[in-house]
């Protein structure tokens, strides 16, 4: 994961995934740099990577993204919503940050995807 902030307040945030034969993916997302625009595009890059994976079937869409603070710790949690067989789905994920909340934030959303997603 990379995030790129530009001095216009803008930043590019890149998501390479691998899957387990070696293929690998890029997501990319762009907008305005804040502390929470910053998670989201974290977010929306890894959606995008993993629509590269499994394309729009799964209709992955980024219901929201945000930080707390629990057990003396930052947690990152992310909600996605997906479609499975027509029907709509809301999914959460969860990420204990280590001090690197953008990880944490591709973390949070693999962890919710992962069990719609999973082989």
């Amino acid at each position: 994961m990379h995030l790129e902030r530009r001095p216009s307040g803008h930043a590019v945030c890149e998501v390479a995934l691998q899957w387990h034969d070696g293929q690998r993916v890029l997501g990319r997302a762009d907008g305005l740099s804040s502390p929470q625009a910053d998670l989201r595009l974290a977010a929306e890059a890894t959606l995008r990577a993993l629509r590269s994976f499994y394309g729009d079937a799964s209709a992955l869409a980024l219901l929201g993204i945000k930080t707390l603070h629990a057990f003396d710790a930052s947690v990152v949690i992310a909600c996605v919503g997906a479609n499975r067989d027509g029907k709509a789905l809301r999914l959460l994920g969860c990420h204990l940050s280590d001090g690197d909340l953008l990880r944490s934030a591709v973390l949070a959303v693999l962890h919710a995807t992962n069990r719609v997603l999973a082989p």
